[in-house]
């Protein structure tokens, strides 16, 4: 995921100050310089991977929609636009391609070394006036990456776990260990705000099988078999 920097980021230690407050796997501060970068790059990789696309259409070896999609995305590149600003099936035909500027983009204006400042200094009033911005920004993160959360419960303790959007049980299963995954039998599955309002998972679970698709602030009770 791309963090799009805004007019307040322009200060040397932004970067340090933002990784303080939220690390992020494969987050990468996206200023001016870096996007041009970008853009030429994959302008590069789009002219270097035409021909080669080309004779495996005419041989019948790759999609013609493929072609065209990489076509597309060396037009906007041309015309300086990201390979994000195209359509999203254009974009879902170009994962293949691993064009850097197609990655997800979060933008963020707000002046996170001024609330870091802030945070260090224990000003309450301060923070109270600038709102807690990290629950909005990393739900904003999750859903530029793709992902969702999950939740189990063991022995009175929950954990939290991410799986791509549009995984199903045994996917969430093999986030959690693969024996789950390959034994899967099925899942009682209930929202979280609903498991706190009733106080009990198994007073509001729901059993579902391998195609219910998971979503995000879901509680998952696995059944496997070993």
């Amino acid at each position: 995921v791309f963090l799009g920097l805004g007019e307040l980021w322009s200060d040397s230690r932004a970067g340090e100050v933002f990784n303080a407050l939220a690390p992020f796997d494969a987050l990468v501060l996206l200023d001016e310089a870096l996007s041009e970068r970008l853009l030429v790059a994959d302008l590069e990789a789009a002219e270097r991977l035409l021909p080669q696309l080309e004779k495996r259409v005419r041989a019948g070896h790759a999609d013609l929609k493929d072609l065209e999609a990489l076509l597309s995305a060396k037009e906007a590149l041309e015309a300086g636009r990201p390979a994000s600003s195209l359509g999203p099936e254009v974009q879902r035909r170009l994962k293949g391609f691993n064009l850097l500027s197609a990655k997800p983009v979060v933008t963020s204006d707000f002046d996170w070394e001024f609330y870091a400042e802030a945070l260090r200094l224990g000003d309450r009033e301060l923070l109270e006036e600038l709102g807690d911005p990290l629950p909005g920004f990393w739900a904003e993160l999750w859903r530029a990456a793709g992902l969702l959360h999950f939740f189990t419960v063991k022995g009175g303790k929950a954990a939290a776990w991410h799986v791509p959007e549009g995984s199903t049980p045994p996917e969430a299963a093999a986030a959690v260990h693969t024996d789950m995954a390959r034994g899967f039998i099925g899942a009682l599955v209930a929202p979280w705000e609903e498991v706190v309002r009733a106080k009990s998972f198994e007073a509001v679970a729901r059993p579902v099988g391998k195609d219910y698709l998971v979503k995000d602030g879901d509680v998952l009770e696995f059944k496997f078999g070993r």
